[in-house]
């Protein structure tokens, strides 16, 4: 919203149900892809990508629970290799956080799950919605800078997104997907 802008029910109206689909899609897309690591854990693991190495009480910060929660799910991530934790070398009471090449690998398996999962829904859809989605797509970007202005996030991922696309070495990964159209 600008500076002294003022919200209009029409404003408050499309919020709502932007705001519904988002969830409705997103917790859709958590129960049917379904991986090795929790939501918990997968969302500690992209954090650690995007913004590490990281201090883990900055990580529990961006991840909105108390040091302890987030000591205990570095520490699962730890134990199968995902990340790896060292002595910040400003401050020896401290702890950063870095991602490994297995966890690298782990987000971008999860990742391209997730993108197929929605390609399949997509593909469910007429032309006509795919092509008002796609169109829709600047708007959509520019509500991410507004929301997070200055965070180069969404362009990050879609860089990663596309770096990931080579074929899948693991056929079984398909296997997690709900059965439905494209399966």
């Amino acid at each position: 919203m600008k500076k002294g802008g003022r919200v209009t029910p029409r404003q408050i109206e499309l919020a709502t149900r932007l705001r519904i689909a988002f969830a409705l899609v997103t917790r859709a897309q958590r129960q049917q892809v379904r991986g090795a690591l929790t939501s918990v854990q997968l969302s500690a693991l992209h954090k650690v990508d995007m913004r590490g190495p990281i201090r883990l009480g900055d990580l529990a910060g961006c991840e909105q629970v108390a040091s302890p929660t987030m000591t205990r799910v570095v520490a699962s991530l730890e134990c199968a290799g995902l990340v790896r934790r060292t002595i910040d070398p400003s401050n020896a009471r401290c702890s950063l956080v870095t991602i490994s090449k297995a966890g690298r690998e782990q987000l971008d398996t999860a990742r391209r799950d997730h993108t197929d999962y929605i390609s399949c829904r997509l593909s469910t859809l007429s032309l006509q919605h795919q092509r008002a989605l796609g169109d829709a797509l600047p708007a959509l970007d520019a509500l991410v800078e507004a929301v997070l202005p200055g965070d180069d996030v969404a362009s990050r991922e879609i860089e990663r997104s596309r770096n990931a696309r080579h074929p899948r070495r693991n056929h079984r990964a398909k296997e997690r997907l709900p059965r439905g159209p494209c399966v």
